[in-house]
């Protein structure tokens, strides 16, 4: 009777994981995260360039509203989020200057008269910030267009 009680102390007295106990739960988290890193990575990439479409969709926007306010396309990005000296706004649809750089950090491109009909485009390298790729380092347009 005596065995039982003192091995009954001992287990309730036992508090915590042992080692061996704890490195099998850190092992098994660490596998769990190989194995769930490329789908997070992909969602991020696909994030990216989600966002980087939209971006391209809004300054194709503002650049034609640029249009209707000033009688002209600007001559480049630049001028979309410029503001007069006295810190109103130059015009009524301005951006903001963070805009005008894609997920990547690299400045969107802008031609006034590449686009259909010989209108305005804008695009990005993508990924690779170099023209031409394919998955996440295609370059995107708006309108969209290959070239």
């Amino acid at each position: 009777m005596f065995k039982r009680q003192a091995r009954f102390i001992t287990r309730s007295a036992r508090k915590g994981l042992t080692l061996i106990e704890l490195i099998v739960v850190i092992s098994i988290v660490a596998v769990l995260a190989v194995l769930a890193a490329p789908e997070v990575m992909h969602w991020l990439d696909q994030a990216k360039v989600d966002a980087a479409k939209s971006d391209l969709s809004v300054i194709y926007n503002t650049i034609n509203r640029f249009k209707l306010a000033m009688g002209r396309y600007p001559n480049d990005l630049n001028e979309l989020s410029q503001k007069l000296s006295d810190g109103t706004r130059h015009w009524p649809g301005e951006l903001e200057a963070d805009m005008l750089n894609d997920p990547w950090d690299t400045p969107y491109g802008y031609s006034k008269d590449k686009g259909p009909n010989d209108g305005p485009i804008v695009w990005s390298f993508g990924q690779n910030k170099i023209e031409g790729g394919e998955e996440y380092d295609t370059d995107l347009f708006h309108p969209s267009q290959q070239e």
